[in-house]
């Protein structure tokens, strides 16, 4: 797997947060990027679990992917 770099957008409560990756998000879409935006992340981090793929050492959430596919 390449490494790729993450970017976590933090800060207080009504700094911006939700509308700068609405920003973009939009930008993404613009330059041809498909987007999976998801604005509620806590729903799949609650009300399930997660399993380690031995063979891969990747994390996989079952129930939570089955929702979002729904």
């Amino acid at each position: 797997l390449k490494v790729r770099k993450q970017i976590v957008l933090d800060g207080p409560i009504s700094c911006g947060k939700s509308i700068a990756l609405a920003m973009l998000v939009a930008w993404a879409r613009s330059q041809g990027w498909i987007v999976f935006y998801v604005p509620y992340g806590r729903n799949w981090t609650h009300g399930g679990f997660f399993y380690k793929n031995p063979q891969t050492g990747l994390w996989d959430t079952p129930i939570q992917a089955t929702k979002i596919l729904q």
